[in-house]
């Protein structure tokens, strides 16, 4: 069954027979027309030449609730058509110039896309406009959220504190954050395009970043951190830790990175004072020790049983009476060792070579003017992971003890 105002002789026809000065067979075509517009899915809305509406098809009235009583009247007199701005000057150009037009309208929570097209009857000029009303509601939604949702992400983006760029596979910049464009100073419409390696003034010429990235591009390999020095122009030389991560898009066979910099200045610097603090304690302690050494007349030394290599503290190098530096070896020692007690010394490194087994001796030393020294001998032996032999020890000079111990003897036997 037909819409009412489509049928009504009060209305369309009416109308139709007014345009056509009564032509009958002209009306019977507009019936027929009538009939076929019925049965589109689609609505439709007549407006004549005079700017109101002069008929609709039943799925218009279904869909704005159209009635018999708004054939006749202007759309903008009409609630539901009212939202169409603009119309009646659409129209007027349309039947002016014979071109159609568009519009976008929306009606309570659905959204239509309108397409403003100019009829004739028969073969006279254009007497009025067709507006065709395609529901876009679903695609409106979809686009509405495609939208939402890039500029969701963005805004997520823009609150991230460290700069971030979206790189395609020629590494031209695609997209920033905020802080990115912040941090090189530069616009959004400034980077698009542009190669990332003409920012900041060369810092990011950088051989290591631009291999690494051609690598991920054309391989899985894993990007390795980079430290770049940057000149910043409001915060002046600052650190930068370059980092990188491939993006993969579903359905899409182009590739992109995500670079990001971090600003490590701050964590450089704390580092930097506590090395510092620690070399200077270190030397503290050095100092501390070799005082120690000196006035407790004890020197330390290491003995790795494999390579036979020796190495000596400052002290056993006053107390041997040798430059410090000078190559230390078991032989040189043997040269230095009383000739008495040279069998003690040759004794001691083959119980050593071993058993691994602690060590103590006591052994003197003849110098080059003659003159004895005492020496006390402790060391222990331990291994590292590969199961190699290293001797840690001391090597403390006794020789005023002893000869106080043995005037106090001679003493004794004199009394």
């Amino acid at each position: 069954m037909m819409t009412q105002p489509l049928t009504d002789n009060g209305g369309w026809t009416a109308y139709c027979q007014e345009a056509n000065g009564k032509d009958k067979a002209a009306v019977t075509a507009i019936s027929d027309l009538i009939s076929i517009l019925d049965a589109v899915n689609v609505p439709i809305v007549v407006v004549g030449n005079d700017f109101t509406v002069a008929g609709f098809n039943k799925m218009a009235a279904d869909t704005f609730g159209l009635s018999s009583p708004d054939v006749g009247q202007a759309p903008s007199n009409i609630s539901v058509l009212a939202g169409l701005s603009r119309l009646e000057e659409q129209c007027s150009q349309v039947i002016a110039r014979g071109v159609e037009a568009s519009a976008n309208f929306r009606c309570e929570d659905k959204w239509f896309a309108v397409r403003v097209a100019p009829y004739s009857i028969g073969n006279r000029q254009v007497t009025g406009t067709v507006l065709t009303f395609n529901n876009v509601t679903a695609f409106r939604a979809s686009t509405d959220q495609a939208i939402y949702e890039r500029e969701y992400s963005k805004a997520i983006l823009n609150t991230v504190g460290d700069p971030l760029v979206v790189l395609n596979a020629d590494q031209l910049i695609l997209s920033g954050n905020r802080s990115f464009y912040a941090m090189f100073r530069i616009s959004r419409e400034e980077t698009q395009g542009l190669p990332l390696y003409e920012l900041g003034e060369g810092t990011l010429k950088s051989s290591p970043l631009r291999t690494q990235l051609e690598e991920m591009f054309v391989s899985t390999k894993t990007f390795r951190p980079l430290e770049v020095d940057y000149a910043s122009p409001d915060s002046g030389q600052r650190t930068l830790l370059i980092d990188a991560r491939p993006l993969f898009l579903p359905g899409r066979s182009d590739r992109r990175v995500l670079v990001t910099f971090q600003d490590i200045t701050a964590r450089k610097q704390a580092e930097a004072i506590e090395r510092n603090k620690a070399q200077e304690k270190l030397r503290h302690t050095e100092a501390f020790l070799a005082e120690a050494q000196h006035l407790s007349r004890t020197g330390s030394f290491s003995w790795r049983v494999e390579t036979d290599e020796i190495t000596w503290s400052e002290q056993l190098y006053r107390i041997f009476e040798l430059d410090q530096g000078v190559s230390i070896t078991l032989e040189f020692l043997g040269n230095r060792v009383h000739p008495e007690d040279k069998p003690l010394l040759q004794d001691m490194i083959d119980r050593a070579r071993v058993t691994g087994s602690d060590l103590e001796y006591e052994y003197r030393l003849l110098m080059p003017n003659q003159s004895l020294k005492y020496l006390h001998l402790i060391a222990h032996g331990t291994r590292d992971k590969n199961g190699l032999l290293e001797y840690i020890g001391a090597v403390q000079d006794v020789t005023q003890r002893r000869l106080s111990a043995e005037s106090w003897a001679l003493r004794r036997q004199i009394c």
